[in-house]
């Protein structure tokens, strides 16, 4: 939504210049008016209009009936899914949802469907002889009375478990048409993975609208879900509830084209418009990152976010997998399975070291679409802009993302490169606020001391509330040798503990299906009037990705170059590096031994006092990373898929060593792998008169479309 606004007033009470913002938020399903008008003239178009009126109205009635129950109906296909799988090495932990505060639909007048609500309508399960059609229900859906309240429907929600499948639904989407998929990287073909539209194979699933309607549809309600079960770790159940959930992780975009050299985006600037943990990005930008998120969609390509940083954003005092990229990538990483992506997190900060780094950015960080920068607000201007220079010369161009580090300089950088630019203030004081111990018991887990009274931040900053750590767990095959440590080192003052670096990630987390969602519109609303495929400009990066990279080559009057005047080519020349400090990205590739030529006898440099592995086998799921009973599990929430066996592809039914130790997600590619194979030698005899009969049948649909 476009909006206009006024930047707050200052203390000199001068009004500041009118700021247009577009405020994104996480979608919300609210009926939408729809209105007809027939007008006199013709009598044949006008008994054709009347006509469309007839048809409309049980459609519009339907529409109506799932657009103001879809928040919070499941809505479920054929197929089994596992009610029980083991999530446990896991480290989000958030509150309970006040079930309580279920959203009270509001009806249309008169309608048909005022006494009942569909719950759990359960699907047939699609026979190998009609692939591609959703089936109706064969059994009459549970129906919950609403005529006198709302009663029987809490009774529902309070008697279901909080990630039950039957609350929050599965993903249901299947390739009817696997068997004639290209198995070729045929997108790898080209520069960046930017296979023109015309180029595609047949058969690619890009250009099959049966496949990409159905696929879309599917993301979405992923999107949904996800947005949702985050508002629900914070409390926020209720999806009217507007204000709160901007307030925590509503995402600002600014038009920073208008802005003037005076209107610099420093810290006090932004956190005057950024009240939770969304952040902020340039209009540009954010259309840009939604192309990039399109890109990656429709290429099957990796998304790559890196962070550098201080020891804060490191996770100092917490386990690793705590840290806030981390956290992010915990509860993204089963959507964009789903969405056929790779996600890759790096989280590369350290104590110090930025120019260190800078200096090896192609390597120590790798090629990556976001750049996080998180590190000390004192950091000299010269120095942070050799690092988002290096970023930018990286092939994929990133995004850059910031927090409280002279952002007024990356102002200058984005007018003068034209590079993507956005960031996070990381600002709390929006969460609830705990007033006392007994009373943040009451609050939702993730926001427990998390905003605290000033009287109470004695408390609030006691090691037992704001760490949640542990160094060993007991295992029945191996006992150290040396005595372990209590809890996770490096605890200080300043360190954030578990449960703001978690707030932070959902909001990252918040802004990326933000633009997915938006990605997923505009992937919709263009293929309805132009067809399939979507048309290159909308998903191609390359010339985005030159154009930077001119511009930031030809650059001599940036910070870098002021600070750097020993140098100066460093802040237009991508710069290599190997080195043995970590992290790093592909660390056998980039250390100092990859590049050392062996000895005589063909050995390698070996690290000094190199010693086996203690034990064998997975590690015993740590309880501090675990979810606690009966609180929303995001990842668990978002993991489910509903398995269709005759796509060749197993149930998941927690039996036996098909998932014994092994994550769903991978266990799913990897089991779908071996059985694909099977069925395509298996089938290798019929496949043309298959693909005949297909064709056939894609083209009637996409008639139909």
């Amino acid at each position: 939504i476009d909006m206009e606004t006024e930047r707050p007033t200052y203390d000199n009470d001068i009004e500041a210049e009118p700021l247009v913002i577009r405020t994104v938020h996480a979608s919300t399903v609210t009926p939408t008016s729809t209105s007809t008008t027939v007008t006199s003239g013709n009598p044949g178009m006008a008994t054709c209009g009347w006509m469309m009126v007839l048809i409309w109205i049980p459609a519009l009635l339907l529409y109506f009936r799932k657009a103001e129950f879809s928040y919070f109906l499941p809505d479920i296909d054929a197929g089994t899914v596992d009610d029980s799988l083991d999530f446990s090495n896991i480290l989000d932990l958030p509150p309970v949802p006040d079930v309580s505060q279920v959203p009270q639909p509001v009806e249309p007048e008169e309608s048909i469907v005022k006494e009942l609500v569909y719950i759990n309508p359960v699907a047939e399960e699609s026979s190998d002889d009609d692939d591609n059609v959703t089936s109706e229900p064969t059994e009459p859906p549970t129906l919950v009375n609403t005529e006198n309240g709302n009663d029987d429907l809490e009774d529902h929600w309070n008697n279901t478990d909080v990630n039950s499948m039957e609350r929050w639904g599965a993903w249901k989407f299947y390739d009817g048409n696997e068997d004639l998929r290209p198995t070729n990287d045929y997108c790898g073909e080209y520069p960046n993975r930017d296979i023109p539209g015309d180029k595609l194979p047949e058969y690619a699933w890009q250009d099959d609208a049966v496949y990409v309607n159905h696929f879309i549809d599917e993301a979405f309600h992923l999107v949904e879900r996800a947005q949702e079960a985050i508002y629900a770790e914070y409390g926020l159940t209720d999806p009217a509830n507007y204000e709160p959930r901007q307030q925590l992780f509503g995402v600002q975009i600014i038009d920073c084209d208008s802005l003037s050299d005076g209107d610099e985006l420093g810290d006090s600037f932004l956190q005057d418009l950024v009240t939770g943990q969304g952040g902020w990005i340039c209009e540009s930008s954010y259309d840009n990152l939604v192309k990039r998120l399109l890109h990656a969609m429709l290429t099957n390509d990796s998304f790559t976010i890196a962070l550098g940083g201080d020891s804060a954003a490191a996770g100092h005092g917490n386990h690793f997998a705590q840290s806030y990229l981390h956290a992010f990538a915990h509860v993204l990483e089963p959507v964009f399975q789903k969405l056929n992506v790779q996600l890759v997190v790096r989280n590369a900060a350290n104590d110090g070291g930025i120019t260190e780094s800078a200096l090896g950015s192609r390597d120590i960080y790798g090629e990556v679409d976001m750049m996080l920068w998180d590190g000390e607000e004192d950091t000299e201007e010269g120095t942070i802009d050799l690092f988002h220079r290096q970023a930018l010369l990286g092939n994929r161009a990133p995004l850059i993302w910031t927090r409280h580090s002279n952002v007024g300089t990356l102002q200058k950088l984005y007018k003068e490169t034209g590079c993507d630019l956005g960031g996070f203030t990381g600002t709390l004081h929006k969460f609830p606020e705990t007033t006392s111990i007994d009373q943040a018991a009451t609050l939702p887990f993730a926001t427990q001391f998390l905003h605290c009274h000033k009287e109470l931040k004695q408390v609030c900053d006691a090691p037992t509330n704001k760490y949640r750590t542990q160094c060993w767990v007991e295992r029945d095959d191996y006992t150290p040798a040396t005595k372990q440590d209590d809890f996770v080192g490096g605890r200080a003052s300043w360190q954030p503990g578990f449960r703001e670096h978690q707030a932070i990630g959902r909001g990252l987390a918040m802004t990326i299906l933000d633009a997915l969602d938006a990605a997923l519109s505009l992937w919709s609303e263009i293929t309805i009037t132009d067809g399939f495929p979507l048309p290159d400009d909308y998903w191609h990066l390359t010339p985005h990705y030159q154009k930077i990279h001119s511009n930031v080559k030809s650059s001599t009057l940036s910070a870098c170059h002021e600070t750097f005047t020993f140098l100066p080519r460093i802040c237009n020349t991508a710069l290599h590096g190997r080195t043995e400090a970590t992290p790093r990205a592909n660390p056998e590739h980039t250390s100092i031994r990859s590049i050392v030529k062996p000895d005589k006898e063909g050995t390698g440099i070996l690290y000094a006092g190199s010693q086996s592995m203690a034990y064998e086998g997975d590690d015993v799921p740590n309880p501090a990373l675990q979810v606690p009973e009966g609180e929303i599990d995001v990842r668990e929430i978002l993991s489910r898929a509903i398995i269709h066996e005759d796509r060749g592809m197993r149930s998941l039914n927690g039996e036996g060593s098909f998932t014994d130790g092994m994550d769903p997600n991978r266990l799913l590619n990897n089991n779908n792998k071996n059985n694909n194979n099977n069925k395509k030698k298996k089938k290798k005899a019929d496949i043309k008169a298959a693909a005949d009969a297909d064709a056939k049948a894609v083209a009637d649909e996409n008639a139909k479309v």
